[in-house]
């Protein structure tokens, strides 16, 4: 089921970066209710149990359904703006050129790439990206750094821009 106004056949990254963004804000909230209600669960009457057992099972089906739109729409995002991310060798791909990432690099990038326009602390980043509280902020900067120079060399349409008190986030150019 498609929400209104979705085109999957839409030739036009910035439909697709939006799709992005609506589909990863909807994953986030269910995932908040479903959070929020399992953590009630021990709390509720007798009998009251099996009615909200119900909505979690309901709720948990949409987050899935959530997920592999939200899965499409990142996937075609990438094929619009002809960037290709290659998990396997660690690499990027831009206009017929290629470069290698480190893991730590690639993590940061697919991270980021993710949640298109957005903006996150470093702490964030580093719980978030590459699950690792021993890494400093200093270090997030230096792999910030590394990529913006890779990105530079490929030239696609984004890069990584680092706001006040926001942090940094992958930010798509508009057409």
């Amino acid at each position: 089921m498609l929400l209104e106004g979705e085109d999957p056949s839409t030739l036009f990254a910035e439909d697709a970066r939006h799709w992005v963004t609506i589909y990863a804000q909807l994953l986030e909230f269910k995932q908040r209710i479903l959070e929020r209600d399992a953590g009630s669960m021990p709390n509720l009457p007798p009998g009251a149990e099996s009615e909200v057992g119900k909505d979690l099972e309901l709720i948990t089906a949409e987050a899935d359904r959530v997920e592999q739109r939200l899965a499409f729409w990142r996937q075609r995002h990438w094929e619009l703006i002809g960037l290709d991310l290659d998990a396997q060798a660690q690499t990027m791909m831009y206009a017929g050129r290629k470069v290698y990432l480190t893991k730590r690099e690639f993590q940061l990038l697919s991270f980021l790439a993710a949640h298109p326009n957005r903006y996150f602390i470093a702490t964030a980043i580093i719980g978030s990206a590459w699950h690792d509280s021993r890494l400093s902020p200093e270090q997030l900067r230096l792999y910030v750094s590394r990529l913006r120079e890779k990105l530079s060399e490929l030239g696609p349409p984004c890069r990584i821009e680092n706001k006040p008190a926001q942090g940094y986030g992958l930010v798509f150019a508009s057409p």
